[in-house]
């Protein structure tokens, strides 16, 4: 399938790498008007943030009239329609370009490549790898979970022991699945408070299931330290767990709202005779429908929090040479 971010590559003349094990986001790279230059989408489903990185330095030969720093915050302002931010760091330039509609990202891309490399060839740069500023062979590579850099071969290795060394150092650190799980029970808390509020104004929302998740996950970092694949799978089944008792408590207090009207009862006595009421099937069919629709939102909001969490505490991260 031809994406847009292809499209856009073969109108740039950049090489085209789909996402991968290695590359966590779909890239475009290549050399335009002479310059190294990467472009990631990082929001494939609505398309409306795509970053573009240049990598180079001054060549020494030409004075440069504006610092990239400088130039970069003037470009950002005025295309502040367009550029979300414009940064430095080391030898790369980035900007970040957010708009409505992959249109109108299209009709932009062109303005910042052109604009941003105008003010390379015009100052001097010449396109260097990223780390030590090497004008020989340099590739661009994917850098763990920081995204793509580029890197000539020695400090493709340099960086590569560093991150091992970085990988060893995280997973030699103890985890306390005991404490972990407590701190989770104490974090899950704050997704139930959270869950029940949303609830109360009228909506079931995936911002809920992710606090749930995110909470869950974070307690347990707290007290517990490094989260093992055991604990993670019990942060899951927590917040499964916990998500049904926020879920019913809703339905409780919403019987205790029309009970307590008419007689003297207590919300924890309705929480208790709830499932009487459940024999309304229509009440039951109700609750197992919004719920189900609860752990589906879940899942699409925590999914991905679940992995990276994981993933922090165990990770794996290498440097890979993409192009």
């Amino acid at each position: 399938m031809t994406t847009k971010l292809k499209t856009m590559a073969q109108q740039y003349g950049l090489t085209h790498l789909p996402k991968s094990k290695e590359l966590a986001w779909e890239t475009a790279y290549g050399s335009f008007q002479g310059y190294d230059v990467s472009m990631v989408n990082i929001h494939p489903q609505n398309g409306l943030i795509v970053q573009l990185l240049f990598t180079a330095r001054p060549s020494g030969d030409v004075p440069v009239a504006e610092s990239p720093a400088a130039f970069l915050a003037r470009f950002a302002e005025e295309q502040k329609k367009v550029v979300k931010s414009a940064t430095v760091q080391g030898n790369t330039m980035q900007v970040t370009m957010w708009v409505s509609t992959w249109k109108k990202v299209m009709a932009s891309v062109g303005m910042v490549l052109n604009t941003v490399t105008g003010y390379l060839a015009a100052n001097g740069f010449v396109s260097c790898c990223d780390r030590c500023g090497s004008t020989s062979e340099r590739h661009l590579c994917a850098v763990g979970t920081l995204g793509c850099r580029t890197l000539c071969p020695e400090c493709q290795q340099l960086t590569a022991s560093e991150m091992e060394a970085q990988n060893t150092e995280v997973k030699s650190k103890k985890g306390n699945m005991l404490t972990g799980l407590v701190g989770a029970f104490l974090g899950s808390l704050v997704g139930v408070v959270v869950w029940v509020l949303i609830y109360q104004l009228g909506y079931i929302a995936a911002i809920g299931g992710l606090v749930m998740v995110v909470a869950v996950l974070k307690g347990y970092e707290i007290f517990g330290g490094r989260l093992s694949l055991g604990g993670t799978i019990a942060c899951v089944v927590l917040s499964v767990v916990m998500l049904f008792l926020a879920h019913y408590s809703c339905y409780a207090f919403e019987v205790y709202k029309v009970l307590a009207a008419e007689y003297d009862v207590g919300f924890f006595e309705c929480f208790q005779a709830l499932p009487a009421f459940f024999e309304d099937g229509d009440l039951m069919t109700s609750f197992i429908g919004e719920l189900v629709i609860g752990y589906l939102l879940m899942a699409v909001g925590g999914v991905s929090a679940i992995v990276s969490a994981f993933r922090k505490s165990n990770p794996n991260s290498t440097v890979v040479r993409l192009a």
